[in-house]
């Protein structure tokens, strides 16, 4: 295999695996922040995916009422060691400081597009599902959690529209606009 391959497939696990893994941490905090079902067959994956870190990670960094700390602290430093590992494949070295800045935005940034692929799909799902059916689904009950402490604020400033509920799309554009702030910092 080539080198430039070789460090292609590199970059490409150190990035997808990491992020993957510090998503899932970050579902974690999201669903007990929301409160939601745990006993949904998806809450239990994550929980079982990411139990034995934040066990250990527990000892040091308790929950804070519904936050739990440790998830993001987790998923804060996969993503500081994804961005060093990738760095350090391209032959680039992140002073720490900035290492660690950066992982913050991103994860932030990974905060926001859970919050927005979960209104799009939830969108989506409200053409195909009435409500009865949509609430007995795993995924579309445990989004409905998920966003719920996002829309309900939203919701006492801006009422449906006869049928129309423009929350999610409030929230959308708020979140876009988060993004945009974000990305304004690298």
């Amino acid at each position: 295999m080539a080198p430039g391959v070789l460090q292609n497939v590199s970059l490409f696990l150190a990035d997808v695996l990491l992020s993957l893994y510090a998503l899932v941490f970050l579902l974690r905090f999201l669903l007990m922040l929301a409160q939601a079902d745990f006993y949904n067959p998806i809450s239990q994956t994550v929980v079982k995916l990411t139990q034995a870190p934040v066990n250990l990670a527990h000892k040091f960094i308790p929950p804070v009422r519904r936050a739990d700390l440790a998830c993001l602290i987790i998923a804060w430093a996969l993503k500081a060691l994804e961005l060093f590992l990738v760095g350090a494949i391209q032959g680039q070295a992140w002073p720490a400081t900035a290492l660690f800045a950066v992982a913050l935005i991103q994860i932030t940034e990974m905060l926001i597009y859970i919050h927005i692929f979960s209104l799009i799909i939830l969108a989506i799902s409200s053409w195909f599902m009435s409500g009865v059916q949509a609430f007995n689904h795993p995924l579309i009950s445990l989004l409905y959690s998920l966003t719920a402490p996002l829309l309900t604020p939203i919701r006492r400033w801006l009422p449906p529209v006869g049928a129309l509920d423009l929350s999610p799309l409030a929230a959308l554009i708020v979140l876009y606009l988060l993004l945009t702030v974000l990305r304004s910092f690298y």
